[in-house]
């Protein structure tokens, strides 16, 4: 939350991790977050910061919206920056979901923003799910820890940034 700067426009995509940075945003600057989460669309109107959900499917398990309508919406936007949450990140099957819906919104914030961020916690490395969003030198990577002998694999195409919460 601390590499949001005022007046900028974020895609903060569904997720346990991503709602974790809801908390952090600044409220005291003009800010505007577009999301596909109703979880987290709820959290950021009762911070008082201006959000735009997007419409579409409501997935039950995740409370994300999915699908045409969903996707063809987000297409329509540009973010100075992205967080995205991820479930899987190798070097050579890249940042990996299990969902092909969520896979292609995934794939159109990062896309669509001037500074991609994948947001995952120390597990989801070294995991690889069903459908790859990208590759990993398509966004950096903001973590609670990445194990060292990982970090010296995956640092010679992307950037990591550990954050101590």
């Amino acid at each position: 939350a601390s590499l949001i700067q005022p007046n900028e426009i974020i895609y903060l995509d569904a997720g346990t991790t991503t709602f974790q940075m809801i908390t952090f945003l600044p409220t005291d600057v003009q800010l505007k977050v577009v999301t596909n989460s109703v979880k987290h669309a709820a959290q950021l109107s009762d911070y008082q910061i201006e959000t735009i959900i997007l419409g579409g499917n409501v997935k039950l398990s995740t409370q994300a919206s999915t699908g045409v309508t969903t996707s063809e919406q987000l297409q329509q936007y540009r973010f100075d920056q992205a967080f995205i949450g991820i479930n899987g990140i190798d070097l050579h099957a890249g940042f990996t979901t299990p969902d092909i819906e969520e896979a292609h919104l995934k794939r159109i914030g990062l896309k669509n923003s001037a500074r991609p961020f994948i947001l995952a916690d120390a597990t989801k490395f070294q995991t690889i799910n069903f459908v790859q969003v990208a590759p990993v030198h398509a966004a950096e990577i903001i973590t609670d820890h990445c194990p060292s002998d990982i970090r010296k694999r995956l640092s010679l195409h992307t950037t990591i940034k550990e954050v101590i919460i």
